[in-house]
């Protein structure tokens, strides 16, 4: 009888993580089993399966963590039992084989088939009933960091509280280097996620989603010291340390000295809002 198959690592080069797939349902059982084990696992994206409820999710994780990671996965087979799923080792197991043998020669999912996939999880995203998500508005850096992560925990938070129908999102944006979610019918559980990510934004690259190091003070924007090397017309501004931007103590003093120095593009960027 062959080993059920339902998750697998990947053959990618890091110094300090390694890469998985593997598969859960749309509840994501698998996110209790971490933290019961107190490990963090990096997100990165999920495809649905057509033939039933299982999502195949890819992750990274610290390799210090690896066998952590491991002993929660071995447990997985056993929640998805206590909740109904008994046909999860046989489903992933054949789902898994048949992206193995089929993926060659195939053409990779279109960015359009990726939107989709995206709207039908998050469908809260959708703007005005069109295949145009509100995230697309975001910087690419923060979509590449963040944006699962945050549509992820804003679900989750929707189906505890049996909301997911009434929440929609209006806007989001970069404003003064950091996130801008406008939204309607957020409750309190996603309005806190919300603040969470706006903090975390502040120190994040706008263009590839690396730790920021730098914040321009024009266009006030975060920039790691790659990207602010580059050259191109928005790296080209006065820019100051992040640490030592945000370590004065009076925020909205900061950000007067930032206008009071400015061009008529900082008043582009406040009147965008």
């Amino acid at each position: 009888m062959l080993q059920p198959k339902y998750y697998t690592r990947f053959r990618k080069f890091s110094l300090f993580n390694c890469h998985y797939m593997f598969f859960d349902t749309e509840e994501y059982l698998a996110d209790s089993l971490f933290i019961q084990h107190q490990i963090t696992v990096k997100f990165q994206f999920e495809y649905a399966s057509p033939e039933g409820p299982y999502l195949a999710v890819f992750c990274s994780v610290r390799k210090k963590d690896e066998d952590e990671f491991l002993e929660a996965l071995q447990e997985l087979p056993d929640k998805m039992l206590l909740f109904g799923h008994t046909d999860y080792l046989q489903a992933s197991t054949a789902f898994f084989d048949k992206i193995r043998e089929g993926r060659k020669g195939r053409e990779p999912l279109s960015e359009e088939g990726e939107r989709k996939i995206f709207l039908q999880r998050y469908p809260f995203l959708r703007v005005n009933g069109s295949d145009a998500s509100c995230l697309d508005e975001l910087p690419k850096g923060w979509r590449k960091a963040f944006g699962m992560e945050i549509c992820r925990e804003i679900r989750n938070a929707l189906k505890s509280v049996n909301a997911l129908g009434e929440y929609t999102v209006l806007q989001t944006k970069e404003k003064f280097g950091a996130l801008c979610w406008y939204d309607s019918g957020a409750p309190d559980e996603v309005s806190k996620i919300v603040e969470k990510y706006t903090e975390i934004s502040k120190r994040v690259c706008v263009f590839c989603g690396k730790r920021a190091t730098r914040i321009t003070t024009d266009w006030i924007c975060p920039f790691c010291d790659e990207c602010l090397g580059t050259g191109s017309a928005e790296t080209r501004k006065p820019s100051v340390s992040i640490d030592e931007y945000y370590k004065t103590e009076n925020k909205d003093e900061g950000r007067e000295t930032c206008e009071a120095i400015g061009t008529s593009e900082e008043t582009e960027q406040e009147s965008s809002a």
